[in-house]
């Protein structure tokens, strides 16, 4: 796991699927950094629920099922409205998630970052399912992969931080 340098205090970021991997290395990676969390899972089962009880240590939380637009649009609120707003969404896409839900996931996202001076917008793991970036032209959108995943994400929040 990379850790983050402690300079992204003002970040607002919401992590879909929180309880996937990377999802709980991102989790970490940005508290350690001092970023401001709101957590979603990626499934109503016991076992994301547990994990994601477990992860948010204090942290908004919303349990949701990621295939279901509807409840991704009110926990998306939820947290936004908890943490102040948004300026950041990461989703892990894990398995189960189809090309449809991810589109859905990420352009709810959208809708609530472009209030954020500056959003940015992460899919992670989500190469497979072809949502393409451009899909999203209001806010900058990032798709990441492999093990490097949580150190690309790190590198891209460290410039806008920089600005």
């Amino acid at each position: 796991m990379c850790a983050l340098p402690a300079d992204l205090e003002s970040l607002r970021c919401v992590v879909y699927g929180a309880e996937i991997d990377p999802g709980p290395g991102v989790v970490q990676a940005l508290r350690d950094a001092g970023a401001r969390l709101g957590l979603t899972s990626a499934t109503m089962d016991g076992a994301a629920l547990f994990a994601l009880k477990r992860l948010a240590a204090g942290s908004p939380a919303q349990a949701v099922d990621l295939g279901n637009a509807t409840n991704v649009r009110v926990a998306t609120r939820k947290l936004a409205k908890a943490l102040g707003g948004m300026d950041v969404a990461v989703l892990v896409a894990g398995a189960g998630l189809t090309r449809d839900a991810v589109a859905a996931v990420l352009a709810i996202a959208e809708r609530e970052l472009v209030r954020a001076p500056h959003p940015r917008l992460f899919l992670l793991g989500g190469e497979a399912l072809g949502a393409a970036p451009s899909a999203f032209p209001r806010v900058p959108t990032h798709m990441l992969s492999g093990a490097d995943s949580i150190a690309a994400l790190r590198g891209l929040l460290l410039e806008d931080a920089a600005r």
